[in-house]
């Protein structure tokens, strides 16, 4: 581990991402963005300055707004909701110990399937973050179709197994295969939800049973799965090198594989990225075809909508505070590129001339 460690330089070259993919941003994304910030930093009692600038620059709501672009206003603000909550909860599970995980995952899962947590002493220093997830989740259940939401509970209870698979790597301070990383990542990106189900919800599309278990569409969630934490891991590798948490990253395990250099790792990743792009874009083609061809505008609404989550994330990976620092110039809305100077504070990138 110290001599992977070791390769990591101060410095690497990125290359600009392929960007394909149709984007847009919901029309009330300003409103909507002022509205869950208030919410949140009332919710949680935020008073701190710094920690209240910390989650505007974060832009979650932005995050739903380009993910959701077409969706209702009311259900886009509830998805922004639940995006904070998910981040949070993602966090204490992660960093939870082995002995501690087992009853935070049953909480967890308590909170989707019957809306019921009662804080105790032992869940103290979490339980406002609870209490703010069963809060978002009971809506959620209010709102959603039972169809859906039970959809919600399947890949939840996956996500919740594959999370304890990662806090036994970090106990025993090992790395998975690129392989196993990428079934496990499948798993705790929990983007099935975050891409497909919210999306279908925020739109309003209602697939049968027999759509949503349609080759295709199974390819295409596996494929946005991998793209969304390839750019994940890419883009967050500054705040994960310094948070210690780079183990469970694309490029440290391509690293730990044998890939090379730190710079062909990253190189490795950024065409992987590529790859999924163009996988993406070809399915969502057949997709199309398919739903012309039997006469299905909810399965046409799903191709045409749910690929532009992968989208939004790529574009919200670009701007957010989350990952590259509050009051960073460069979060201009652009994708940049250039050499990453890996500087504790912020990202920092040399454009090449």
């Amino acid at each position: 581990m110290e001599f992977l460690l070791g390769k990591i330089v101060p410095r690497f070259e990125l290359p600009l991402l392929p960007n394909n993919i149709p984007c847009a941003c919901h029309p009330d994304s300003s409103s909507l963005s002022q509205e869950l910030d208030e919410w949140f930093i009332s919710k949680l009692g935020i008073t701190d300055e710094s920690a209240q600038k910390k989650i505007v620059q974060s832009r979650i709501m932005i995050f739903a707004c380009l993910m959701h672009p077409n969706g209702e206003r009311d259900r886009v603000l509830l998805a922004g909701k639940h995006l904070w909550v998910c981040f949070l909860v993602d966090d204490i599970l992660e960093s939870s110990t082995r002995e501690a995980y087992g009853s935070l995952k049953s909480i967890v899962w308590s909170i989707a399937t019957t809306g019921i947590y009662k804080a105790s002493n032992e869940e103290h220093d979490h339980c406002l973050v609870l209490l703010l997830y069963q809060e978002v989740l009971a809506e959620l259940r209010k709102k959603m179709p039972s169809s859906l939401f039970t959809r919600y509970c399947k890949i939840l209870s996956s996500y919740l197994d594959g999370v304890e698979e990662e806090v036994k790597h970090q106990v025993k301070n090992t790395i998975p295969s690129s392989e196993e990383y990428r079934l496990l990542r499948r798993r705790t990106g929990f983007m099935e939800v975050m891409a497909c189900i919210m999306t279908e919800f925020c739109v309003g599309i209602k697939l049968e049973e027999s759509v949503v278990n349609l080759g295709e569409i199974r390819k295409l969630v596996k494929v946005m799965d991998d793209h969304i934490v390839m750019v994940n891991d890419l883009l967050s590798l500054r705040k994960e090198y310094y948070s210690s948490t780079i183990c469970h990253n694309w490029v440290f395990v391509l690293l730990a594989d044998g890939c090379g250099t730190f710079q062909e790792s990253v190189d490795h990743v950024c065409e992987m990225i590529k790859q999924e792009e163009g996988s993406i874009l070809d399915l969502q083609q057949k997709l199309i075809i398919k739903a012309k061809v039997d006469k299905n505008p909810e399965l046409l609404k799903f191709a045409c909508n749910v690929p532009m989550a992968v989208a939004g994330h790529l574009k919200w990976s670009f701007i957010t505070a989350r990952y590259h620092g509050c009051d960073n110039a460069l979060l201009n809305g652009e994708l940049f590129h250039g050499t990453w100077l890996m500087d504790p504070n912020q990202t920092i990138i040399q454009k090449n001339i």
